[in-house]
């Protein structure tokens, strides 16, 4: 297992354990294949996409973080983050919103 604890907090004396083992290795290779084929797809289709690029980042960034957490807080903290019902929604408020669900 490889594990990191490095400082999050100084003042409050809070450190942030991160590790990967077995099957957390697994799943942060296949969220980092993932992540390369929806850039790779973005970046082929040619149109002004820069927020599916932003919400991608920030997604793959909050999975790295759940499947490394070591701790429940820090793991709840980055599977909120992960949550996709914070990303906006083109079709909210539109008429046919109801497809969108």
């Amino acid at each position: 297992m490889f594990e990191e604890r490095s400082t999050w907090i100084a003042a409050m004396n809070c450190r942030l354990p991160l590790a990967v083992d077995g099957l957390s290795m697994d799943m942060v290779l296949l969220t980092a294949i993932i992540s390369a084929v929806v850039v790779a797809g973005v970046l082929e289709a040619g149109e002004e996409c820069e927020i599916v690029l932003v919400c991608s980042s920030s997604s793959r960034r909050a999975c790295f973080g759940v499947f490394t957490a070591l701790n429940f807080f820090h793991w709840f903290i980055f599977w909120d983050w992960a949550d996709p019902d914070v990303f906006p929604d083109p079709h909210l408020g539109a008429e046919d919103r109801t497809y969108a669900s």
